[in-house]
């Protein structure tokens, strides 16, 4: 019976072995979220090769020899093998042993965002004693190695097979190297996404794929707009269609909705399989922004997959001077710190007018330091802010910009009822930091609330929250004792808020 087990062992093993290094598993047979893939172990070790041959034998995937070449990085952070005893003879001699192979892989892209964390996978197998057995106990503790060995990559390919695709998400500033690369390759990659909320950079980015797009001789140019209830199928005609100059054309696709639909996402789902095929085409989807439940979606995780991501945020009141600085020094032009100051309090929150201002300044003063005087003369005061301008404010202990925030909200209209409810919702959240550091509050205003939580008192915070109940009554035109604006009691609150995370 030991020797028909072991002889069995050698079989499957043997199989085993077969199957993964000669091409027992077709190529393409498992479709991986990655093209290329680098396997981070010795040349020499055989669990690597035994991984590279099965990837290679099994799926879609590239095996590359150099990192910076993969779309995906494959580690073994740790290996180990564990003998125990589960049972001795008479002679209290060991006889039955349990065997256990643990191996730690992690799966990244070379920039370090992972695929799947660090994960172990155990395999185990029990070496049992005889007195006829034919081959020696190390000789057997081998074989069962082995089989466990291929048993963990098996596991681990079934693994791979599993991970969702990670967008390729380009920052603003990169996007001119990349378009630098491509344009020396003499041919723009078939799809890119620009998703943003700030429209003057995702602007930029749609002007700089078209400018390039002409330069490699794209020269027939469609313009889609969808919508949730449009007819999508113009977009796979655009696709599929043959100009009849056999010129290389860019597809420009706007959303006029959130979101394409149901019909929409089967197009979309359909296109995002078309695009490796597409060589003389280039497609520019345009999103205003995408939610977390949009990044799950399947038609965005396909098209990411399939092309460039674009990403573009607000640039935020820390950033500002320096994006200021960046397109002053691109026009041949600086600011003193002072006319810097003052310009940035005049556009913020508002990129696109800005950039307005700065051409103005070109043209009226070229190639020169700008004083304040000079930009005081010629900027507008044309900022906008924001409910989140405002509480980043009083998180900041900035009063001057708190008042000036809103200063600006007043006048732009801003429905009281929305900001009485943010504030409100706000000093719940940072009252409920000042007495538990890890009380539930939302990611998004964690930060905020907890920099004011830092600064301030339950009883100070919970005494605001009254307070915003009577503007409350206020703004719906109840009568409140010694209160009549509701604009000025706010500005007197926040104002307050931001002052007092000065002193607790």
């Amino acid at each position: 019976m030991a020797l028909a087990r072991r002889s069995f062992l050698f079989s499957a093993l043997a199989c085993t072995l077969l199957a993964s290094g000669c091409g027992f598993h077709l190529r393409g047979q498992v479709t991986l979220p990655f093209q290329t893939l680098y396997v981070n172990m010795p040349v020499n070790d055989k669990v690597a090769a035994d991984i590279r041959r099965m990837i290679a034998a099994s799926t879609n995937v590239t095996i590359v020899s150099q990192a910076n070449r993969a779309d995906a990085i494959l580690e073994l952070l740790s290996s180990g093998r564990h003998r125990e005893v589960i049972s001795v003879n008479m002679q209290g001699e060991d006889r039955d042993y349990e065997l256990t192979l643990n191996m730690t892989f992690r799966l990244t892209t070379p920039d370090g965002e992972e695929f799947f964390p660090p994960t172990t996978f155990t395999a185990s197998r029990t070496m049992y004693y005889n007195d006829d057995e034919y081959l020696s106990r190390a000789s057997e503790e081998n074989v069962l190695y082995n089989e466990m060995q291929q048993d963990l990559i098996s596991q681990l390919l079934s693994r791979l097979t599993s991970v969702e695709p990670i967008p390729h998400d380009i920052k603003s500033e990169e996007l001119g190297r990349i378009l630098d690369r491509e344009r020396a390759q003499g041919q723009l990659s078939p799809l890119w996404i620009i998703v943003g909320e700030e429209p003057l950079l995702a602007m930029e980015a749609g002007d700089a794929l078209r400018f390039t797009a002409k330069e490699l001789g794209y020269s027939e140019r469609v313009v889609l707009a969808m919508s949730s209830v449009s007819d999508w199928s113009p977009l796979l005609d655009a696709v599929s269609s043959v100009s009849l100059f056999d010129d290389k054309k860019i597809i420009e696709l706007r959303f006029l909705s959130s979101g394409p639909g149901v019909k929409g996402a089967k197009v979309l789902a359909q296109f995002a399989e078309l695009v490796p095929q597409i060589d003389s085409t280039v497609t520019v989807i345009h999103l205003t922004q995408t939610d977390y439940s949009t990044q799950k979606t399947t038609w965005f995780k396909n098209l990411a997959a399939s092309g460039h991501v674009i990403s573009f945020q607000p640039v935020s009141r820390a950033q500002y001077p320096a994006c200021i600085k960046e397109r002053l020094r691109k026009q041949g032009q600086s600011m003193q710190e002072q006319a810097l100051n003052f310009f940035a309090e005049q556009t913020e929150g508002n990129l696109m007018a800005a950039k307005q201002e700065l051409m103005k300044l070109d043209l009226l003063y070229p190639g020169k330091e700008l004083t304040l005087r000079e930009v005081e003369d010629c900027v507008m005061n044309v900022s906008r802010y924001s409910i989140e301008d405002l509480l980043e404010a009083i998180a900041q202990a900035d009063v001057a910009r708190t008042t000036r925030t809103i200063n600006g909200m007043q006048s732009e209209d801003e429905p009281m009822p929305f900001v009485l409810m943010r504030v409100s919702s706000f000093l719940r959240d940072t009252l409920a930091l000042t007495v538990d550091r890890q009380a539930p509050v939302m990611p998004s205003v964690r930060a905020l609330a907890g920099q004011l939580a830092r600064r301030s008192t339950p009883a100070k915070i919970a005494n605001m929250l009254a307070r915003c109940a009577d503007l409350d009554r206020l703004a719906k035109g109840l009568t409140v004792q010694n209160k009549d604006d509701v604009w000025s009691e706010l500005k007197t609150l926040c104002v307050f808020l931001a002052h007092a995370a000065n002193r607790k």
